[in-house]
């Protein structure tokens, strides 16, 4: 996808990207006014989220990414300054978001964040779709390679003009996964200010996000073999399941089961992470013995992966449709 700039303001380059991302930001700004004010949200409360969420989303996700990338950021920390270079990340600009409601929720009377919140939660969902939609032109979100000329067209594959092959586009389908959380949730009939929405927000995306993750095949905000993302996304997870555990009042034991239930499925995806490697001894082993191509090596393995992210999916529903939630 082409990022070339189309002209320059004040000494800075603007790109389609840019652009693009700038217009998401913008109409979801009108779609939380909107909202907001129907559900009778102060307008001290609402003008102050505006005027908040964005500076905070941008602050929160430079300083997210310069957390990632530390050495870097020790050496030149001017470098965060920089908001046209370098890049943002996702989880520090929801952050960010989240912030900006609690302030304005504070700045009201009588009204909480957790309601702010759930009001959001839809118009977030689609934000991410948007910002992971195009990060097409900025060449990130991507994924394998392909050799099958009948995938070779958009949005199924990108072509990437480094290595003059086709790639599986990726960000499409995590696009299209979050504007799915986002019907989910304006579909939902939890109670108002439960929380419950921003909490069903959280686990939609990050539970899946810990598979697409790994699908990924740029090298953006990891460190080693280590996806951040993916990282936090299984702690996100993690948090929100065991708040819907322990609001189901099912006592200690069962919450303790439940959730080593969850470690051991984390547990799987990081074996087939190793296992994508070919670092797993006794895989390799049935790897040799079944005379796997490298095509259904990862087909196996992201296979399985794949399982066990949709088992954690469904044990955090579970939980959920048992959770006592109060408005």
């Amino acid at each position: 996808m082409n990022n070339a700039p189309l002209f320059t303001l004040l000494g800075v380059s603007v790109t389609p990207y840019m652009l693009l991302i700038m217009a998401s930001a913008a109409l979801c700004l009108w779609l939380s006014y909107v909202h907001m004010n129907r559900a009778g949200v102060p307008r001290i409360t609402l003008r102050v989220f505006l005027w908040l969420a964005v500076p905070l989303a941008v602050i929160c996700s430079r300083v997210g990414y310069g957390l990632v990338y530390l050495p870097d950021t020790l050496d030149d920390p001017v470098r965060l300054l920089h908001l046209m270079e370098n890049g943002y990340v996702l989880y520090g600009a929801a952050l960010g978001v989240a912030l900006a409601g609690w302030l304005a929720a504070r700045a009201g009377k009588g009204v909480r964040a957790l309601r702010l919140y759930d009001i959001l939660a839809p118009i977030a969902a689609l934000m991410i779709a948007a910002a992971r939609l195009l990060e097409g032109f900025v060449g990130l979100g991507d994924s394998f390679y392909t050799d099958n000329p009948a995938l070779w067209f958009f949005p199924i594959c990108v072509y990437d003009s480094y290595w003059e092959t086709w790639a599986l586009a990726l960000f499409v389908l995590e696009a299209l996964y979050a504007l799915c959380i986002a019907l989910v949730l304006w579909r939902s009939r939890s109670p108002a200010g439960s929380g419950d929405k921003t909490l069903l927000l959280v686990f939609l995306y990050a539970v899946m996000q810990i598979w697409f993750e790994s699908l990924r095949r740029d090298a953006y905000a990891r460190i080693g073999f280590i996806r951040v993302m993916q990282l936090v996304s299984a702690i996100l997870a993690g948090i929100v399941l065991l708040i819907w555990l322990v609001r189901t009042g099912r006592g200690a034991l069962v919450v303790l089961i439940r959730f080593a239930a969850y470690l051991a499925l984390l547990g799987v995806v990081m074996l087939m992470e190793f296992a994508v490697e070919y670092k797993v001894g006794f895989l390799l082993d049935l790897h040799q013995r079944w005379q796997l191509t490298q095509t259904s090596h990862y087909m196996l393995c992201y296979g399985v992966m794949l399982m066990a992210v949709l088992a954690a999916l469904a044990l955090g529903l579970r939980a959920r449709s048992r959770a006592k939630m109060s408005p």
